[in-house]
């Protein structure tokens, strides 16, 4: 198993003897029962990555969608000061920010932080009227689900279900790969979103993820191994 993250090799050799100790104790080692395999594991490895992707810190769900959400909203306010225009027309355009000014601010103070978020040291503070501010919040809050947004294609082709804040950005972030080779059958997902390199530590959290499928094809070659060891002594009684 591949992946944009480059995968520790300790693991994946882990992850693909786990693969054979199932295969072999159900006696389904044939390839099309391997390749079955490698892709139910493939899923649930995705799901693992998925669920600890920034916004989320462990779990899939509506929490880690407002996490992301208040994330935007705190970035904002180190860079803008939201204000109810006072006086003419013409005298608010002239001191005021407009929306763009802010999203084109937002995006240079992130440029080379790690993680993406704002850095309020690399730029002034903009006054901005409330309701263009609330826009730029709405507008921004719609991205978030980016990062994750990488694994949509992996997530399509593995029968995955991702929530939907994540898929509404589509599959243009990511791709997946997954065919035989002489040495077994390879699975490469490919994460693409611009700003993954800047997430710390977001190539150990890949890592935990397959030693988290790894832990789960363990428990189940144990499983499996128990039954057959039960079934065995059940005929000597």
């Amino acid at each position: 198993m591949n992946a944009s993250c480059k995968l520790n090799p300790e693991f994946q050799k882990a992850w693909r003897a786990a693969i054979g100790d199932i295969a072999s104790l159900t006696g389904k080692d044939d390839p099309e029962n391997i390749h079955k395999l490698v892709q139910q594991s493939a899923g649930r490895f995705l799901k693992n990555v998925a669920a600890i992707t920034p916004p989320a810190i462990g779990t899939l769900d509506s929490a880690a969608k407002a996490r992301g959400e208040q994330a935007v909203l705190d970035d904002l306010l180190k860079i803008a000061i939201p204000v109810t225009a006072v006086g003419s027309p013409r005298a608010a355009r002239a001191v005021l920010a407009t929306a763009q000014d802010l999203m084109d601010t937002h995006a240079s103070a992130r440029s080379g932080v790690a993680g993406g978020r704002v850095n309020p040291r690399n730029s002034k503070k903009l006054f901005i009227e409330q309701s263009a501010f609330n826009r730029v919040v709405a507008d921004l809050q719609k991205r978030v689900g980016w990062l994750a947004a990488g694994l949509n294609a992996a997530a399509a082709k593995l029968g995955v279900r991702l929530p939907a804040w994540i898929t509404r950005h589509g599959e243009k972030f990511g791709r997946i790969e997954v065919r035989a080779t002489d040495a077994g059958i390879l699975v490469r997902i490919t994460q693409n979103v611009p700003y993954t390199d800047d997430v710390k530590d977001y190539s150990r959290k890949w890592d935990f993820a397959l030693q988290k499928e790894i832990k789960s094809l363990l428990a189940q070659a144990k499983h499996i191994a128990d039954k057959k060891c039960r079934k065995a002594q059940a005929r000597f009684r």
